[in-house]
């Protein structure tokens, strides 16, 4: 049978890019937190949670459509758990690069500590997602590393003008689209 797999990866970029807003909307209405705070552990805690559960559900529904289009990837119930817990972990990682930069700089730039933290997730979901291909984790974290610079120069150009809610979803649809297209291509 023919391999579809750059279609795939395609579709689960675009995947990405249509869940960010709903998954956002979502985990931000499940974890009412406040504002990171150096002095209040919980705001961590609570930025850490939100992001585990907007990745989360955004890998857990990028993965099936890899399983669903390409012969190369396993079941799509299996693709979804590792897309999901893959998800959920590289959520705790953008949060922690995030907040660690944000908390540990006297002016915490929001830019950068977004950036940072979309190439801590890019790796880290690069090397997760291996799990599902046949192909080294080294090549695929790496892969993700690259998905998560271009992620983090998508930063860079666009978050000044995307501000507020709805622009800060869209930027992280982008950057999540950018990660799982480029691990995906690296499994071409």
């Amino acid at each position: 049978p023919a391999d579809h797999t750059t279609f795939a990866v395609l579709a689960a970029a675009v995947v990405a890019l249509l869940t960010a807003f709903p998954a956002d909307l979502l985990a931000h209405n499940l974890v009412d937190r406040a504002p990171l705070d150096r002095d209040q552990l919980l705001t961590v805690r609570d930025f850490v949670l939100e992001k585990a559960i907007f990745f989360g559900i955004v890998g857990g529904l990028a993965a099936p459509a890899v399983g669903f289009l390409s012969r190369r990837s396993r079941e799509p119930i299996v693709s979804f758990l590792l897309g999901l817990g893959a998800g959920i972990v590289a959520g705790a990682v953008y949060a922690g690069a995030y907040a660690g930069l944000t908390l540990s700089s006297a002016e915490g730039t929001d830019t950068a500590s977004t950036a940072v933290g979309m190439i801590a997730a890019g790796g880290f979901l690069g090397w997760a997602f291996a799990a599902e291909r046949s192909g080294s984790r080294m090549e695929a974290a790496c892969a993700g590393l690259a998905g998560g610079l271009l992620a983090g120069g998508v930063v860079g150009l666009l978050h000044e003008s995307l501000t507020g809610t709805g622009g800060h979803r869209l930027l992280a649809g982008l950057c999540v689209a950018a990660i799982v297209a480029e691990i995906g291509r690296a499994h071409v």
